[in-house]
Parts: structure tokens; sequence; C-alpha cells
């Protein structure tokens, strides 16, 4: 079975993308052959409208997005002919994805990614009112059939097609290290992991660890993401309201920022860290919770719009604050580690291989 996999910015800070090549991963096979189409910022070296490339056994071809959007339309249209592709699965409300997709009689699967940005609901009241009727016509017409993250989600989505459409909730996975060392959380890091904006309440986290575990010894709170113009919600005057916070608590040699770095970085990074502290607004299903649940790293979360209590158990193997007051003992997050909670809910419930099968099982019901 031929599948191509839609995607935003593999190539760039896109969580979304992120979660799609990792989920390709685990599906491409004898039995699946999973190509990428990547629509994408970042300039091709070569000036070519498409790029091909392959990593780990997968073709991709990545598509400037900058070029008109009927020529984007034609090159969608015509690599899923030539590669003889029996499913589209689309990674966020990609409208050529999904008109290509039907105007060539084949099925699709439209993965909703954030819940306040690509949820029907949020698509139907855009700002924009042509906009916000186009994406009502294409959710009456071009989706097959969709997939959810959180039950948050699921009924946004089923407010706007009225059980009209077949909605299946999976959670995004993530890639378990049987090789991790539990006994290395002796230090007392912590770290938050997102672009530097108000969304991902970067200011309320700094508070947070100051009015927690700051005065603790040898504390630290390593911040990572980008903090300018590297991608469009990056925003520097917030940035400077961060570093204008820590001066005034004087923090300045508690709070390292890390700024934009390799995923390698990033992981080295976490894996020193005792708990991720993470109070973004609103969410689909975060990558970097899960990866933190996966390397035995406590979750310090908001209540993200419901997200949190539908991925974790406060108290259990993390803790989701409704109070920015309430205190957090460090024994309480020392004992999590020991008791390896936040690993046991990643390999049971969030592991990439459990949900690449839980997908096979989606695929195989859409083609037949």
């Amino acid at each position: 079975m031929n599948i191509a996999y839609v995607v935003r910015n593999l190539d760039f800070y896109s969580g979304a993308a992120k979660q799609a090549y990792t989920l390709a991963k685990n599906i491409h096979s004898k039995e699946y052959k999973v190509i990428i189409i990547n629509v994408t910022t970042v300039k091709s070296p070569n000036n070519n409208i498409i790029n091909e490339s392959i990593d780990s056994g997968i073709k991709i071809y990545s598509i400037y997005h900058k070029i008109n959007s009927l020529n984007q339309f034609i090159q969608m249209y015509s690599i899923l002919r030539k590669e003889n592709i029996k499913l589209v699965h689309i990674h966020d409300f990609i409208r050529n994805a999904l008109i290509a997709s039907k105007c060539a009689g084949i099925k699709n699967l439209l993965k909703t990614t954030l819940y306040k940005s690509d949820d029907f609901k949020t698509l139907l009241t855009n700002k924009n009112i042509v906009k916000a009727q186009v994406n009502k016509f294409i959710i009456n017409n071009f989706i097959d059939n969709n997939i959810v993250l959180t039950d948050q989600c699921r009924e946004s989505n089923l407010k706007v097609v009225k059980n009209k459409l077949n909605i299946i909730r999976i959670p995004n996975g993530v890639t378990i290290d049987n090789k991790i060392d539990f006994k290395r959380k002796n230090n007392n890091n912590f770290c938050t992991v997102g672009v530097v904006c108000e969304r991902k309440g970067t200011l309320e986290s700094i508070m947070f660890f100051y009015n927690n575990f700051a005065e603790l010894h040898d504390s630290k709170l390593y911040v990572i993401g980008p903090k300018n113009g590297d991608i469009p919600e990056a925003d520097i005057q917030y940035f400077n309201q961060c570093v204008e916070l820590i001066k005034r608590l004087k923090i300045e040699k508690k709070v390292i920022f890390l700024g934009k770095v390799s995923s390698k970085k990033v992981r080295e990074t976490m894996s020193k860290s005792k708990g991720l502290i993470f109070f973004s607004k609103f969410e689909g299903m975060p990558n970097v919770v899960l990866e933190a649940l996966a390397q035995n790293i406590v979750p310090i979360l908001s209540p993200i719009n419901g997200v949190s209590k539908e991925m974790i158990n406060d108290g259990i193997n993390g803790f989701i604050i409704d109070d920015p007051g309430r205190k957090i003992e460090i024994t309480k997050i020392n004992n999590m580690i020991q008791e390896k909670s936040p690993y046991e809910l990643a390999v049971n419930k969030y592991n990439v291989i459990l949900i690449a099968e839980r997908y096979k099982d989606v695929y195989k019901k859409i083609i037949n």
C-alpha cells in the first residue's frame, strides 16, 4: 500500500511535521510504502520548484511553498499519480493536498494537529471571511476521514460536521529509549522547550521556576527554542520581557537561554533535567511533553485548555498547575523519578510502535 504523508516545514521548527516523520519511519515497510510531500518555507538550494531526497529509506518531495497555489496543486497531484498513492495522510489543514487527493480520486485522512489553529471550529471563524468560507466548503466536501489528538479537538470538529465525518482519536507517539539512565537525575536542572512567545507561556514558566526551585542548590532553568524571527511566532519583544523579568528577580545565573539548537542538543539538555516546565496556552498534543515522559522527566504543565488532563495524571506522573501559586516540593518530583512513573506512562500509552499499529488498522479500514 503506497501512502503519501503531506506536511509543512519538515526541515524547520514544526512539531507536527516531526511527529509525522517519526510515525512514517515506524510505518514504512514492505507492506506500507510511505513517501512524504513537504511544503517548505526553506529556499531550494538549486532554485527548483521541487526537490527530491531520501531519508531513512523514505522518499521526500519538498515543494517550495511560495510558488503560486495552482502550481503547488499541480505538483502535488502529479506526485500522487506518479507514486500510485492509495491513501493521502495530511498532517495539518493543507488545502491543496485535500483538493489534489480528491481530484486524483484518492482517499484522504486529515490530522487535526493544533487546537485553536486547525480544528474545524477555528478554521470557520477565520477573520478573513473569504478564507473562512473556503475552509467551510473544503471541510464539507473534501475530507474523507479525520484524526484528532484529544477529545477537545474531537468536540470542536464534531460541532462543525455533525457526525457526517469519521473522526478517530489517536494520540501522538514517542520513540522509547530502552537504554535510558534512570540514575542520572542528581542535579536540580529544569527546562522549558518551545518558541519564546506568549502562547508558549515562557514568562509564566520562568516565574514558576523562581517561586518553586530557584533557591535549590545548583538549580538551573534551561530555556530552549527560537527567540527572534527564526519562525513567525517568535517574538523578540516578548523575549526582552523575559530578560527584564530575570533581571528583576536577580536570577540571571539561574536561567539560561539556549535559543534554537539541534534536536540532539535538545535531547541532551532535557536528559539532564528533572522537570519540564511547560505553560503553553493551547496545543494539539505537545511532542515535548511526550519526549519528557519518555526520558522519565516530570512534566509540570499548565492546563493547556484541557489537553494536560488528557495526557497525564496530576500528582502521579506529572503536575497540572491550575493555580500559579501552587507549590511543588522537590521531594515529590524526586519520588516520581525514582518510581519511573513518567517513563511507564510513555511506554504504556504513547510508544510510537503501538501508535503506528493503530494507524495501520485505520489505513486498512479506509482502503478496504
